[in-house]
């Protein structure tokens, strides 16, 4: 203060001046960068929980779709073996069209 009040100042700004605007300018200058950032790094981790949600109700889906195809596959070959149990003739079916055409006499075990 010594120095302001011994020097005259002739235009509006003086160096002092100048220097604490820069500073403030570069301290709001970080600070809007360090929001971005934030922002930016939250809504990533958000969004990446939502991805992989989906991705594991897409796999739980597939593997749903799976579980009621071998399901019913065990329930026709259950069938079969019933009605072969019964004494009826079946064709128990093996993958990729080979059928087997098995029979048995009724009463006999």
């Amino acid at each position: 203060m010594d120095v302001l009040s011994e020097c005259e100042v002739s235009h509006e700004f003086s160096g002092a001046m100048v220097v604490s605007i820069f500073f403030l300018s570069v301290f709001v200058a970080l600070l809007l960068g360090d929001a971005f950032l934030t922002q930016t790094a939250l809504a990533r981790t958000l969004t990446r929980n939502v991805r992989l949600e989906r991705q594991k109700l897409e796999q739980l889906a597939t593997l749903d779709a799976e579980i009621v195809k071998r399901f019913a596959e065990l329930q026709s070959i259950d069938r079969r073996l019933r009605d072969f149990a019964r004494g009826e003739t079946t064709k128990l079916g093996v993958e990729h069209g080979l059928l087997l055409a098995m029979s048995r006499n009724k009463g006999v075990v």
